[in-house]
């Protein structure tokens, strides 16, 4: 029995929210089964002949446009641009800039069900999706691992643990 991921969400829909459904669905359809488009091609030297010739017509329109003093003063235009974005910066900025605490940073909370090879041995967390899997009896051939958002608030989370 091939495992789609189709079959895996519909097996999973119980535990699974909405949006993880339809974000199931929309991997199945846009990488899954995503129509290709293949194109051969075979390098042309005639093609190339004529890009390489296109660049040294446009080289050669701009020496013509500019002359010797207006490439000088366009040369010295960049050596400037690159010396200001060459300066270090400034440490009263770098002393001044203000580092977040990071427990203001909101993780994403995951769930995580392993099915098959080391997942019994790694000893699995229980959560909903690792229960739904040990449910299901099937084992799998190959080491699968599950994740999906939790439904869960940070707060609840943390209560729960």
């Amino acid at each position: 029995m091939g495992w789609t991921s189709r079959k895996v969400s519909l097996a999973l829909s119980p535990v699974l929210s909405d949006s993880a459904i339809a974000d199931s669905r929309s991997r199945d359809r846009f990488y899954v089964h995503a129509p290709a488009l293949t194109i051969v091609g075979k390098p042309s030297a005639s093609l190339a002949d004529k890009v390489r010739d296109d660049a040294k017509a446009v080289v050669d329109a701009n020496v013509k446009k500019y002359g010797e003093d207006g490439l000088a003063k366009l040369a010295k235009k960049v050596e400037d641009a690159q010396a200001e974005n060459d300066k270090p910066i400034p440490p009263e900025i770098l002393r001044d800039y203000k580092i977040p605490d990071v427990n203001g940073i909101d993780w994403i909370k995951v769930e995580t069900g392993r099915s098959g090879g080391v997942a019994k041995e790694d000893g699995a967390k229980k959560g909903p999706v690792q229960d739904h899997l040990d449910a299901d009896g099937a084992q799998l051939p190959l080491f699968v691992q599950y994740d999906r958002e939790s439904l869960l608030s940070a707060e609840s989370t943390d209560q729960v643990s």
